[in-house]
């Protein structure tokens, strides 16, 4: 159970993460997540970091591989604006 959590949450804090660098369409509601992505970046990144720290010591294999990466992904594309401004 433990192992299918971790990467389960990572991928949509990638996803939206991904949007402080790709132009959300303003046809439907992401650009609300990109306003927030790129305002509150600097805080949803600490819970990036929490959720990598504890994927990195509860998690195991592949899974923990892939669980990180996409943390870091999420970690690097929230820290963009910051770094800009």
């Amino acid at each position: 159970m433990r192992n299918d959590l971790f990467p389960l949450l990572a991928l949509p804090l990638a996803i939206v993460s991904l949007l402080t660098i790709v132009r959300a369409p303003d046809w439907m509601w992401a650009w609300k997540l990109a306003i927030v992505s790129g305002e509150f970046g600097h805080w949803l990144v600490l819970v990036a970091l929490g959720l990598a720290l504890l994927a990195g010591f509860l998690t195991t294999g592949s899974t923990r591989l892939i669980t990180l990466a996409l943390y870091a992904l999420a970690f690097i594309c929230w820290l963009r604006p910051v770094g800009s401004a």
